[in-house]
């Protein structure tokens, strides 16, 4: 393709002039695609039209679908460990009781302001069918993660109780069963009216996961 104010081909991939690049909103459209159909069914030229762009554009600035889904992880665990991190911070003085509610509700409140982030942890969890992604969520989202978090819950059992369960496992299982639950919601709501208030909902999701993190 010929750019007239140029006179120079157009290099393959790269964005027409005049395109931009709102790289939130493609994420966003992005995120909602792989969380729908997985990251086997889901193409850059099926975002692209989502998003109403050129799938030229996508394939420059990430250069492939791996590329993509990356940076949709990167930024959804950059945001939640900066938050989490002041949040635990801002906590710390709190009684036990009160902080192991906080950090339930806090990791509630950030779960439902993504449900589809959700719906794709648990499919790429149940799936694990790729290393190459399951490194990058793990290196990337849940090892951060379990480094802020794991040091918040022993010294809510800094008294010398030992937990219950493996550290790990309880809050790798604790955030999958949270994520399950959210997702799942439009289908609870069918089976209890705790899932059909908004308030009611969360603090009841609340309450079950701190009782999986104080065991």
């Amino acid at each position: 393709m010929i750019d007239g104010n140029k006179g120079q081909e157009r290099g393959r991939g790269r964005p027409r002039r005049g395109e931009g690049h709102d790289r939130a909103a493609l994420l966003a459209v992005a995120l909602a695609c792989f969380a729908e159909n997985g990251f086997k069914n889901t193409s850059l030229r099926m975002i692209a039209a989502t998003a109403g762009v050129d799938v030229a554009l996508i394939s420059y600035h990430y250069g492939s679908k791996l590329g993509l889904w990356t940076d949709v992880v990167t930024s959804v665990a950059d945001d939640s460990l900066e938050r989490l991190t002041s949040f635990l911070r801002d906590c710390a003085g709190l009684d036990d009781r009160e902080r192991l509610s906080r950090i339930a509700a806090r990791i509630v409140e950030m779960i439902s302001e993504r449900p589809q982030f959700a719906q794709l942890m648990v499919g790429e969890m149940i799936a694990a069918d790729d290393t190459t992604r399951s490194d990058i969520l793990e290196t990337r989202l849940v090892a951060p993660m379990l480094g802020v978090l794991l040091p918040a819950l022993r010294s809510i059992h800094r008294d010398g109780e030992e937990p219950v369960l493996d550290e790990v496992l309880m809050v790798v299982a604790s955030f999958a069963m949270a994520g399950l639950v959210v997702s799942t919601r439009p289908f609870l709501t069918r089976l209890t009216p705790v899932a059909r208030a908004d308030g009611g909902w969360q603090d009841a999701v609340s309450a079950l996961l701190a009782r999986i993190l104080k065991a």
